[in-house]
């Protein structure tokens, strides 16, 4: 959604700057930024300023992984030139990622962006706004059991989702006399008791 045209045109409006996710539905701007990184070698990409920020492998819970950016700039806007506000860098995302020793799998993700930074500055960014997407999703699945979820009608999801995040508020805000009480045991302690429940929903 935040790469539509519209919404990238008012955050330069405002001042501010971007980093947008590509969508391969986004055909024509993604598959030319694809396009871009896998010419890199041929004289035509060679000339553009380019960094590259490569990462140590990662271990842990029976997987390995390593990262890589690499950024461009200073390009002519693929796609559709008027579509795009001030497009400056173009960014390659790429994991190695290997699970329980079997083979390597590799995922590229690209994006687009209004400032120049180098390739690690990049990473940063896009890892930081992974980590705030992923970890109210994760806690919706743990205590929730999102993922197993089947309701998917109309704004039926969208409303689920939205019950469970406040859910998941509201049972963080209401203290329970001890330091540290997970989620998940919070909801429990709000089935079972009834006084514990009304203060979760209705106090502050």
């Amino acid at each position: 959604m935040s790469c539509r045209t519209e919404i990238a045109r008012k955050i330069r409006e405002k001042g501010a700057d971007y980093i947008l996710a590509l969508k391969e539905k986004q055909k024509t701007l993604y598959h030319n930024t694809k396009d871009y990184f896998e010419g890199t070698g041929s004289v035509e990409i060679d000339e553009l300023p380019e960094d590259l920020w490569q990462g140590e492998e990662e271990k842990g819970h029976e997987r390995k992984e390593r990262r890589e950016v690499r950024t461009v700039t200073d390009i002519e806007r693929p796609g559709n030139k008027a579509a795009r506000q001030d497009v400056k860098t173009l960014i390659q995302y790429r994991t190695f990622r290997t699970v329980g020793g079997k083979g390597t799998v590799q995922t590229d993700r690209y994006y687009i962006s209004s400032v120049y930074f180098g390739a690690e500055e990049f990473l940063k960014y896009i890892r930081g706004h992974r980590s705030i997407e992923n970890q109210p999703h994760w806690m919706a699945d743990i205590v929730f059991r999102e993922d197993e979820c089947r309701v998917r009608s109309g704004n039926a999801a969208l409303n689920m989702n939205i019950l469970r995040k406040t859910g998941l508020y509201r049972l963080k805000k209401t203290a329970t006399g001890k330091k540290r009480v997970s989620a998940k045991r919070r909801m429990m302690h709000a089935a079972l008791n009834e006084d514990f429940l009304y203060q979760a929903l209705f106090t502050d």
